[in-house]
């Protein structure tokens, strides 16, 4: 996966952005401008319990996720 370095350091740098750790050792990427309810927009580690969340392989996905995310629904 290549990203745009503009839109990682966008991403990275974003306020709303933030990584949640849970009790079976995963991490999941939220927003805070959209809660949905506590549903991060990634999760890394086990299947999330959701299925409306994309289980990812590796941190670099949840930022990629994030990227995305962030052309979407930031603009």
């Amino acid at each position: 996966m290549k990203l745009p370095v503009d839109a990682l350091v966008a991403a990275l740098t974003h306020p709303s952005f933030y990584l949640s750790g849970d009790e079976n050792g995963g991490v999941g990427i939220c927003c805070r401008d959209h809660f949905d309810g506590g549903r991060p927009l990634a999760y890394y580690g086990d299947t999330y319990p959701d299925p409306k969340v994309p289980t990812v392989s590796t941190i670099p996905s949840l930022w990629a996720h994030a990227v995305d995310h962030l052309a979407r629904a930031h603009g």
